[in-house]
């Protein structure tokens, strides 16, 4: 059964399923880029759908200096000469650019 994992709310990369290594078998979320990682959980199922359902944070291209491209964070004020997915400063989602 194949599982979508949404990317990581804070940087934007890929995540995936990472299982301990333990005498129990407890599994977790990390996201490969940044490392953000969930609890450990019984069973990959339930750790994919706690990563799935955490709150998506938000945020609008602030930049007022009309420079095609630009992108500055409405919440944080991180800039970026290109136009993200996810901020780079708070790892919010760009909603409108």
């Amino acid at each position: 059964m194949e599982v979508l994992i949404k990317p990581c709310p804070f940087c934007g990369g890929e995540a995936a399923i990472v299982q301990s290594s333990s005498v129990f078998l407890d599994y977790r979320v990390r996201c490969m880029r940044c490392g953000a990682e969930t609890g450990m959980y019984t069973t990959a199922i339930k750790a994919v759908r706690c990563w799935n359902t955490r709150a998506e944070r938000t945020c609008r291209n602030a930049d007022r200096t009309g420079i095609a491209g630009r992108f500055e964070c409405s919440e944080c004020g991180w800039v970026e000469a290109d136009e993200p997915i996810y901020c780079g400063g708070c790892g919010a989602k760009v909603v409108e650019k």
